[in-house]
């Protein structure tokens, strides 16, 4: 009971500290929390006086986690994902609320857009949130539980993030299938497809040493494969995605090397106890990768 007696006193402030802890910006904090500043400063400076030590350091504005204070937010975010995933599982019988899933749009279309239906027949009361986080902030958005899937070209090594393969992704240079002078041929050397011009999204997995020449550049994969489509640029797709793009037909892949081939992760939150909302994400999207 001293156990109890000594956390009850702490226990509400304890998602205030965190929230302050990981943006170290009261602003941010308040803007989170919807509370002001001052109510923030005030609940972590009760949470210190109740420790007798601090767990910030302040200079004029700015404050900074010191040693105890890095050592407390990793027993609270330790200690609140056994809760949360505690209460889910509680909860997981109806497989309700949000699941907050991330994907890089140019592959949502063939990996999480036709899993959808899949889903709300698993599990009807489940609504999915499709968003395209920046990479780099992925991991962080998945410990604070505000991801609970992430699909990444490049994911960053966490110990609190499982991170599995979902699908080996090829890619092919096409060129619209009417008129161009390069299709139809059986063999085609690399120095003469680089004397064509190429549209070039802001990634598209060409190797750097072979230089190209750039005839348009345009915001993601989709739209390279329209104006690959409507013009005689080449462009270096993957092949799942012309598979389903809308004029995908219209497009011939060429016979040349180098062909490509990249990885597609999928993270989540390494679980401390069974989490059937993640699961059955996850397992629509393994099978969505197992049907491609």
């Amino acid at each position: 009971m001293e156990r109890v007696r000594r956390l009850k006193g702490l226990w509400s402030w304890l998602p205030t500290f965190r929230v302050a802890a990981e943006t170290e910006h009261l602003p941010t904090a308040s803007e989170m929390l919807l509370l002001s500043p001052s109510t923030i400063s005030r609940t972590v400076r009760l949470l210190e006086d109740q420790l007798g030590r601090d767990l910030f350091e302040r200079r004029g504005r700015a404050m900074r986690l010191n040693r105890e204070g890095q050592l407390l937010l990793g027993v609270v975010r330790d200690a609140m994902r056994i809760l949360d995933e505690g209460v889910e599982a509680v909860m997981g019988a109806s497989l309700g609320g949000v699941v907050e899933i991330s994907v890089p749009r140019d592959f949502a279309g063939v990996f999480v857009v036709p899993t959808l239906g899949d889903l709300k027949k698993a599990a009807p009361e489940l609504t999915p949130l499709v968003r395209d986080a920046p990479p780099s902030e992925v991991n962080g958005l998945l410990l604070r539980g505000r991801l609970d899937v992430a699909l990444l070209l490049e994911p960053t090594p966490h110990a609190d993030v499982a991170v599995e393969e979902l699908a080996t992704i090829s890619h092919g240079v096409y060129a619209a299938g009417r008129g161009h002078p390069l299709v139809g041929r059986r063999a085609l050397g690399l120095a003469e497809l680089l004397e064509h011009d190429f549209v070039v999204p802001p990634r598209d997995d060409w190797p750097v040493e072979h230089r190209r020449r750039v005839g348009a550049r345009v915001a993601d994969l989709a739209m390279a494969a329209d104006v690959c489509a409507e013009t005689g640029l080449l462009a270096s797709l993957p092949d799942v995605l012309v598979g389903a793009h809308p004029r995908g037909r219209e497009l011939a892949r060429l016979p040349v090397e180098p062909t490509r081939q990249s990885t597609l992760y999928v993270a989540y939150r390494r679980p401390l106890v069974h989490h059937a909302r993640t699961e059955v994400v996850l397992d629509a999207l393994r099978e969505r990768s197992r049907a491609l």
